[in-house]
């Protein structure tokens, strides 16, 4: 349903679908990809780092949570973490 909302443009109301998905199950990595992406589309990098910091750690072998996390430091500015999440996503 999310991702719904976010073809539709209506961000603020993915993020609500995507923050109960949470609620209901707070180590659901897909949501919290998904909240980060919301995020990211928004360019608010700081909580999509957030959103996407929790996906990697529920789900730490998925090498597109690794580098989306390393686009959003990348737009951030933080050049080094950028390259340590891309290293990730190679790995």
């Amino acid at each position: 349903m999310a991702i719904a909302y976010e073809e539709n443009g209506d961000y603020q109301e993915a993020i609500r679908v995507y923050d109960r998905a949470i609620q209901i199950s707070a180590d659901c990595s897909d949501a919290w990809f998904g909240k980060g992406m919301v995020y990211f589309r928004l360019k608010k990098f700081r909580p999509g780092i957030s959103a996407f910091k929790k996906a990697v750690a529920y789900q730490p072998g998925n090498a597109d949570y690794w580098f989306m996390l390393g686009e959003a430091f990348a737009r951030a500015r933080k050049l080094d973490q950028a390259i340590l999440a891309y290293s990730r996503a190679s790995a």
